[in-house]
């Protein structure tokens, strides 16, 4: 993210052409973006989908936000803080059935 003042582009390939098209809703989904690792989920609760997750917002790394497609705004992710966090996506990929005996 560059500029906090502009919102996201989302972009999809389109398969066909081969080339990337601009969208402007991802529906259920939810997309968690870092320098080091971005990825997207369905999302697993009403209200969470459509949105851009960010560990860092401001210019000074300090505020996480999330900027939701519906809305067209962004929104701190944690109220009242009183410092700053360190955020880790986490995606837990349990089958249950499996440990059931």
């Amino acid at each position: 993210m560059r500029n906090a003042e502009e919102p996201p582009r989302v972009f999809k390939l389109n398969r066909t052409k081969m080339a990337w098209a601009g969208v402007e809703d991802i529906g259920g989904a939810a997309l968690f973006l870092d320098h080091r690792a971005s990825f997207g989920v369905v999302s697993p609760g009403a209200g969470n989908g459509n949105k851009i997750f960010f560990p860092r917002y401001s210019k000074n790394g300090k505020q996480t936000a999330f900027y939701d497609l519906e809305t067209k705004m962004y929104h701190p992710a944690f109220y009242g803080l009183k410092r700053p966090m360190n955020c880790v996506w986490v995606v837990p990929n349990l089958k249950l059935d499996e440990y059931a005996s």
